[in-house]
């Protein structure tokens, strides 16, 4: 009968998963069933003729080498839980109000994504027409792949899968032919030049046309908008707070030796510290307890994510910072400091001005300055502009802010302290 000695069936089921020849033991040891009638496969793997299975008993079977190479390579797509996403450019236009335009291009570079969960054919969709070739997921992100062996992805398959707002791309073994060896399909998977987009997601776009809108608008904050005293996360930070009150005997001998150091020596010094080490820093300085931060040095302000730290660990570090003495300082005053210390502020987009020169490091500290102004911790002064203002400290000496903050209602109940230290405002953070 046709079929039983077919050298063109490369590709067997073993496990419930296709196999290819070059992957099995000899004769019925393969273990092998075929892949369209579901019966025994022997493997061929002589000398003289191209490694093939044949089926152990006559039948009328005639399996579709493309069909099964097409099939292959979504098993061993889904098998390696790897795709390429690929590089990427994108052009972004922007109209001003007085109809100037401006453009700019971006470029996102290529990746590895890398999924922990993988399934061929996956049929979860709620719309049963988006059948994926391959489905991967890592974490909550997900991507579709789709193999193009001899048939591109239809044009209307791509519109549902854009309409759905998913990921995804399409690798190309057109090329290749039917029946191909695993070691070659397995290389030609790891080729980025195969790989290109069917619907791209990336953010990169949305951003630069942030970037490019922010360089043309002018910044004002929104005085009535500031929002009232509430914690800057969902809870009161209080094992940050109680991790740093174990800390304070260390950190006053930290002050105390900082005190005959040069300023580059403590900011290095004060840069490779550990957050609750910094915390307890300025607390000791301060004379108040980790425990006695009033919601005020922890509040919630807009645009706080562009620090990756709870705000608890940068306010108080601007109030000892500048919060305390006679002299004057602005928002940009801050920023300048506050770029050498906190890594995350030093993002090329961190620098992008609006037309009045306000970064996002600009806007976030002066935002938080009038809400300390608001809640009567430092003065608001008349600045350079009126958009601008200048800020004094309410506070002259330690103990005068000290007082000043034993008068607000702490974040969590305590009234514990720190003790004395052998130091007061001639310290140094």
């Amino acid at each position: 009968m046709a079929g039983c000695h077919d050298s063109s069936l490369v590709y067997g089921v073993r496990d419930s998963q296709l196999v290819h020849v070059s992957e099995v033991l000899r004769g019925l040891e393969c273990g092998c069933v075929c892949p369209i009638c579901n019966e025994p496969l022997v493997a061929k793997l002589g000398d003289s003729r191209a490694h093939h299975f044949s089926h152990n008993a006559d039948t009328d079977c005639t399996p579709n080498p493309e069909s099964l190479t097409h099939r292959y390579a979504k098993e061993l797509i889904a098998k390696r839980l790897r795709a390429v996403l690929p590089a990427f450019e994108e052009q972004v236009s922007y109209t001003s109000s007085d109809g100037n335009v401006s453009e700019a291009w971006a470029r996102g570079a290529q990746e590895e994504f890398v999924a922990d969960l993988a399934e061929v054919e996956y049929r979860g969709f709620s719309e049963s027409t988006i059948i994926p070739d391959v489905f991967l997921k890592h974490g909550h992100r997900k991507l579709l792949v789709e193999v193009h062996f001899r048939h591109p992805v239809p044009a209307d398959k791509i519109d549902r899968i854009k309409s759905h707002f998913i990921e995804a791309v399409e690798v190309n073994l057109n090329d290749l032919p039917p029946n191909c060896h695993a070691e070659y399909l397995t290389r030609a998977l790891k080729e980025s030049w195969r790989w290109s987009w069917l619907n791209n997601r990336s953010h990169l776009r949305n951003e630069v046309h942030q970037q490019l809108t922010k360089c043309h608008e002018r910044y004002l904050p929104k005085f009535h908008y500031l929002p009232a005293l509430t914690c800057a996360g969902p809870r009161i930070p209080s094992r940050k707070l109680e991790s740093a009150a174990r800390k304070m005997d260390v950190a006053a001998e930290w002050i105390r030796d900082a005190v005959s150091l040069s300023a580059t020596e403590r900011m290095a010094r004060y840069i490779a510290a550990p957050l609750d080490l910094r915390l307890a820093v300025h607390c000791c300085y301060l004379r108040i307890s980790p425990l006695a931060i009033p919601l005020n040095l922890m509040q919630k302000t807009r645009g706080q994510s562009i620090l990756k730290e709870h705000p608890v660990y940068w306010q108080t570090w601007l109030f000892a910072k500048f919060c305390i003495g006679t002299r004057s300082f602005s928002a940009r005053d801050v920023e300048s400091l506050a770029r050498r210390i906190f890594e995350s502020l030093n993002k090329p987009s961190r620098s992008l001005e609006s037309v009045n020169g306000f970064t996002d490091v600009t806007q976030l500290f002066y935002e938080v300055l009038l809400q300390f102004a608001r809640q009567g911790l430092v003065i608001q002064a008349d600045g350079p502009k009126s958009w601008l203002h200048e800020f004094k400290p309410r506070a002259r000496t330690v103990e005068e802010a000290a007082e000043l903050i034993g008068s607000l209602k702490p974040a969590i109940s305590s009234n514990r302290f720190a003790p004395d230290l052998p130091l007061g405002g001639s310290g140094r953070i």
